[in-house]
């Protein structure tokens, strides 16, 4: 038995260890209307994490008539929602051969008042929800009698579930295995509700009016009625009235008429003779005016937990600095003439030598491989964070900066692929084109034992002609036929021709 149970514990610690990597796991879909003198398609183009260079395209055509007004409406539901002048029309997206699919008319657009979600329509006043099962091509329409009319969208979270509201009632709207679920919100009026949704989307939402709390998800879940917490520990006004406090670890609602702060935390706050609760009063706190800084019995606190504890203050011996802090990228603090980082071992702001003046800060581009890093401008020069304590120069700056998508350019260098390459491009009139991947090695084995590896030709234009920019050779170089970048084919076509093995 012993040594079952250890080859058990060995094969979970080697699928662990051993977890294959892929590049497709980390692209998307993006899907667009190209026309050509062919007619009209679909395009589906498969995008890397930068959000422009493409790994794959496939077209569905919609119409031989090339001036059809065709429109993509709505990729996030179960097909996609397409439209021209005259009607609706839905394509399934997850299909093996995606190019031979056809859209399937589902309403005349004169029929449809409003729609949202892509797949619902409200027709003749009524709510209409449309499911489609590809197995047998079937089209499902259902009434949703329990959504007005008249329901508007009033927020959205970022996995389709949508809150609406007419003038009395407020209504959770939530998809799931081809069907929908609605529900009126209890004790919510709508013309005073109120919802923020967290930095991260797995956070908890807040839903709220004047006197009634809802903490919520993404799916809008109406389970956890926080009300009573509030109430049991001596709230008595109007939710609506509450500052929101969220900066950093620092989160909940300031009662300015009242001077008390309402910590936040989400993992709970343990009392001694209560039930656990998420929000707790901290009476006569202020908040500094930039809002990072509870102040308590004359101590700052960044922290909700902290707070109300009273533990983990700022250990400053002259804290009017801290009302003058701004947040900058790469969790850098500027007062105004001193740059600090925080010590969250200390609780200290400690100063930072190293960055001096005004500074201009510029993001990094998130490919697959062969990203750029994030970098700042400072008494020009071209910078970039080597570590926490220390910066690296990378080169003297003389003019503007300009974002072309996979890299930036200024004076007569490109810094992409975290390498400055010099360019005989035209600055002033240098834009970005377009980029394509070339996916050399997919996935990783299985178990790492070969490298994933892509690279990418990033195309610019200017005034004078078309370049290629290489991931593989770190060279750019000026293509012949400006036409190149037009779409995926193009650029595919000439990396067949010009790729170097």
């Amino acid at each position: 038995m012993f040594k079952k149970i250890a080859l058990c514990l060995l094969v979970l610690l080697n699928f662990s260890v051993f977890a294959s990597e892929c590049y497709h796991y980390h692209t998307s879909v993006q899907y667009k209307i190209e026309t050509a003198k062919s007619g009209v398609f679909l395009v589906c183009n498969t995008v890397d994490p930068n959000g422009v260079s493409i790994s794959e395209s496939k077209k569905v055509k919609l119409s031989l008539i090339p001036q059809d007004d065709w429109v993509v409406e709505n990729t996030g539901g179960d097909f996609i929602l397409l439209s021209n002048k005259n009607a609706y029309f839905i394509l399934n997206a997850d299909s093996y051969n995606f190019e031979q699919n056809q859209p399937l008319k589902i309403f005349d657009k004169n029929e449809i008042t409003s729609t949202f979600n892509g797949n619902m329509f409200l027709k003749n006043n009524e709510w209409i929800h449309v499911s489609y099962n590809d197995f047998d091509k079937k089209v499902t329409r259902k009434k949703i009698a329990n959504l007005p009319p008249d329901a508007d969208l009033f927020a959205k979270t970022p996995t389709n579930g949508y809150l609406l509201k007419n003038k009395q009632s407020v209504y959770t709207c939530v998809f799931t295995n081809n069907d929908v679920e609605v529900l009126k919100v209890p004790n919510i009026n709508a013309s005073n509700a109120r919802f923020i949704a967290p930095e991260y989307y797995l956070d908890n939402y807040f839903l709220f009016d004047n006197d009634t709390f809802y903490l919520t998800s993404s799916s809008l879940d109406l389970n956890n009625d926080v009300t009573n917490e509030f109430k049991e520990l001596g709230f008595s006004g109007d939710f609506t009235t509450l500052e929101h406090v969220n900066s950093g670890f620092l989160t909940g609602f300031y009662d300015v008429k009242e001077n008390t702060f309402w910590s936040y935390v989400e993992a709970g706050i343990s009392l001694e003779d209560s039930p656990d609760t998420h929000f707790y009063p901290i009476e006569n706190a202020q908040l500094t005016g930039n809002k990072m800084f509870v102040v308590v019995n004359g101590k700052y606190y960044n922290h909700s937990w902290n707070a109300v504890y009273e533990t983990g203050e700022i250990n400053t011996s002259n804290p009017s600095f801290l009302e003058k802090l701004e947040l900058f990228p790469n969790d850098i603090y500027y007062d105004g003439s001193v740059y600090y980082r925080f010590n969250y071992d200390s609780n200290t702001f400690v100063p930072v030598d190293y960055l001096q003046g005004a500074i201009a800060f510029y993001n990094g581009v998130n490919s697959y491989q062969h990203g750029t890093s994030s970098f700042f401008l400072m008494q020009k020069g071209l910078y970039v964070f080597n570590g926490e304590n220390s910066v690296k120069k990378l080169t003297d700056i003389n003019g503007e900066v300009k974002d072309l998508s996979v890299g930036y350019a200024f004076d007569n260098q490109l810094f992409i692929d975290d390498e400055l390459i010099t360019t005989p491009t035209d600055f002033n009139s240098i834009a970005f084109a377009g980029s394509l991947v070339d996916v050399q090695s997919p996935c990783d084995g299985g178990r790492g034992q070969i490298p994933v590896v892509v690279h990418y030709y990033h195309f610019f234009k200017d005034k004078n002609g078309l370049y290629v920019y290489s991931t593989e050779r770190k060279t750019i170089e000026k293509v012949t036929d400006e036409n190149v970048a037009s779409n995926f084919e193009t650029m595919q076509q000439w990396l067949q021709k010009n790729k170097k093995v």
